[in-house]
Parts: C-alpha cells; sequence; structure tokens
C-alpha cells in the first residue's frame, strides 16, 4: 500500500512538472530561460524552496543517509557526517545570501560562483549515491526527500551561471574571476574537510 502511494506522489510529480513547463517548451527557450540573467519570481520561489528550504529538511529528516534515526544508529554514510553537514550548510548560507543581496554582490559574484558550482557537483553526487537507498525509501515515502539532491544541483548549477556571468559583466580582468571563482570553489572544499579533520581528532 506504501509503495502505491509512493508510485502516486511520483506520477503527480510528473504531471505537475509537465503542467509548468507546458506553456513553455513549444517556444524552444524555456531552458534558456532557466539560466539567463533574468529571474522570475517562480525561478525564486523554486531556487528557496528547492536550494535552501527541502535540503535543511533533508537534514533533519534524514533517515538513513548520514543518520539513521529510525534505528538510533549509523546512517551508511557516517564517517562523512560532518563534511556533508557542512558542505551543505555552507551551500544554503552561501545561497541564501545570493538570492536576497545579489543585485549588491557584483564583485563578490564570482567567488560565489565558485561555491554554487561545487554545490551543483556535490548535490549530483549524493543524489546518485543515495539513490538506491531513495528508490527503496519510497516504500515509506520519506524516500521522496533522496530525490531532492538532483533539484538542488539545478538550482545550484543555475546560480552558478548567473553569478559567472554577473562576474564577468563586472570586471575587465578576465583573470581575477577566474582566480575569485577558484578561490570560491577552494574554501568550500577545504572548511569541510578542515571540520571533519578537527571532528576525528578533537582537542
Amino acid at each position: 500500500m506504501q509503495f502505491l502511494a509512493g508510485v502516486f506522489l511520483l506520477i503527480g510529480a510528473v504531471v505537475a512538472m509537465y503542467v509548468f513547463i507546458a506553456g513553455h517548451w513549444k517556444s524552444g527557450d524555456f531552458w534558456g530561460r532557466q539560466f539567463n540573467s533574468e529571474v522570475t519570481r517562480g525561478q525564486v520561489a523554486f531556487d528557496v524552496a528547492l536550494g535552501i528550504i527541502m535540503p535543511i529538511l533533508c537534514l533533519i529528516f534524514d533517515p538513513m543517509v548520514f543518520r539513521n534515526q529510525a534505528a538510533l544508529d549509523h546512517g551508511f554514510h557516517k564517517p562523512f557526517e560532518v563534511f556533508g553537514d557542512t558542505s551543505i550548510a555552507l551551500g544554503i548560507v552561501a545561497l541564501s545570501l545570493w538570492l536576497l543581496l545579489s543585485r549588491y554582490l557584483n564583485r563578490a559574484s564570482a567567488f560565489l560562483a565558485g561555491i554554487f558550482f561545487y554545490g551543483a557537483f556535490f548535490a549530483l553526487l549524493l543524489g546518485i549515491l543515495i539513490l538506491p537507498l531513495s528508490v527503496i525509501g519510497l516504500l515509506g515515502l520519506i524516500g521522496v526527500l533522496g530525490f531532492t539532491p538532483f533539484f538542488t544541483s539545478f538550482v545550484f548549477l543555475r546560480n552558478g551561471v548567473r553569478a559567472y556571468r554577473r562576474a564577468t559583466e563586472h570586471s575587465e580582468m578576465n583573470w581575477s574571476v577566474r582566480m575569485s571563482f577558484v578561490s570560491g570553489m577552494i574554501l568550500i572544499i577545504v572548511i569541510p574537510i578542515l571540520v571533519q579533520t578537527m571532528n576525528f581528532f578533537p582537542s
């Protein structure tokens, strides 16, 4: 019964997505609008829901990825819990700042773009790694949350493209934009590694 409920839920999600894009698909530029400089209210709402709110909910109600709350035991990727939680938290903070203050962050946009591109890769990789668990979890409906990383990856990719484009439009020095981009990507990788290391070797 729960499995059938999960199937119907997925079908409903697919139908909802089709209704959302059906009016734009024939124009041939639907995907182009997802990455151009013009930001719509619908896109902002989507980014907040799938890039901020849902990842937070996934951390809170994590049933078996980093924490197995159902059995009060370790999750499948427990050794990487601190790294994963820190990476996700930093990405959420960066995306929140960008969505709220993007018009004032021209100089920092390349740096944020580096964070967003890494966030897109991290979310996609996480979604692929937990895909078997997500499919199994559909039996209890909670597995639906396991598909969130794929949408989150799209959110970070879209905002990464826009942030990098913003940087190139407001800077004549391409090398500075690239260095800032790489710096953001390095920082979002190094900080979780340091936090994870400190957790393994507490003072």
